[in-house]
């Protein structure tokens, strides 16, 4: 008869099982490869005090990383609203000018994403990570004052650039956060955000447009300022709210970033001795380069 073995690494799989089921059932200990010490820790952990801190990263870090998202599909995608608005007629726009300016976006955002990684391996991620958004929030807000088509192509290409390195950034910070198998909940939850995003942008520029006239600016002109300003003001909050990792987390206590720390090992996300991995695994051009040119056969 089959039995079930149970990965000595990942005692989290079942949240409703307890360390001895676990012992009992794969005939081993899940805490072998830490120190007795801190085996002992994480059994003082376990139930609903280890669910409590893991609720706890939940809630500050991951409605932030979902609010952001959310910012990034609607920024980019209120040139539609725009145009429903008149952008087009009065930016005099004639054929396919409108799709090369709306579709322009992405050659940028594709090439941009691997060099914004690696500036992500120099910078301190929550720190990149504002720097992109204040970035595209100003494109978005100069996207209100362009008086012709170059000037909205160019305006789209700079977007696209500066949205390119969010998403690799965001998935980088919660990875710093999880074990991995519960890595992808996690990711899927601030990625629906942009789901939200097709029904949201079209209610904020509806209200936004009623502007139309104000100051003497078109309404469309008011859906790119206003909405420009709103994501630079939280791109510049983002250092103060997002903690690269457990331990520049100020709303954890010790024992609960030696306890998170201690899951992240347990899952082979890091090791023993993080911060000598972390050196090692700083950005180098010879490391890439052997990477892209030595062949590994399968």
């Amino acid at each position: 008869m089959a039995t079930t073995t149970h990965d000595s690494t990942e005692p989290y799989l079942d949240d409703k099982a307890d360390v001895k089921t676990i012992e009992h059932a794969a005939g081993t200990n899940p805490y072998s490869s830490l120190t007795a010490e801190d085996a002992d820790f994480m059994r003082s952990y376990e139930g609903k005090k280890g669910k409590g801190v893991i609720r706890k990263i939940d809630l500050r870090l991951i409605p932030i990383m979902a609010l952001l998202y959310l910012c990034s599909h609607i920024d980019r995608g209120n040139i539609g609203n725009a145009k429903i608005e008149g952008m087009d007629k009065d930016l005099e726009m004639t054929g396919n000018q409108y799709n090369i300016a709306s579709t322009i976006f992405f050659i940028p955002y594709i090439i941009f994403e691997i060099p914004s990684n690696i500036v992500l391996k120099k910078l301190r991620p929550s720190i990149w990570l504002s720097v992109l958004v204040i970035s595209w929030g100003i494109v978005i807000t100069l996207m209100g004052v362009v008086q012709n088509f170059q000037g909205m192509v160019a305006c789209r290409v700079f977007l696209g650039l500066c949205e390119a390195g969010f998403f690799p950034g965001a998935v980088f910070i919660v990875s710093s956060w999880y074990p991995r198998h519960e890595l992808q909940q996690r990711l899927a939850l601030f990625y629906t955000a942009s789901a939200f995003s097709g029904a949201l942008s079209g209610l904020l520029a509806f209200a936004i447009a009623g502007l139309d006239g104000a100051r003497g600016i078109r309404g469309w002109r008011w859906i790119f300022l206003i909405e420009g300003a709103v994501t630079v003001a939280i791109g510049l909050c983002m250092p103060f709210l997002l903690a690269d990792t457990p331990e520049r987390a100020s709303w954890l206590t010790d024992n609960e970033k030696r306890f998170v720390d201690l899951r992240l090992r347990l899952s082979g996300v890091r090791t023993a001795s993080h911060a000598a991995e972390q050196e090692v695994d700083q950005f180098s051009w010879r490391r890439r380069r052997s990477g892209v040119l030595v062949w590994h056969g399968s």
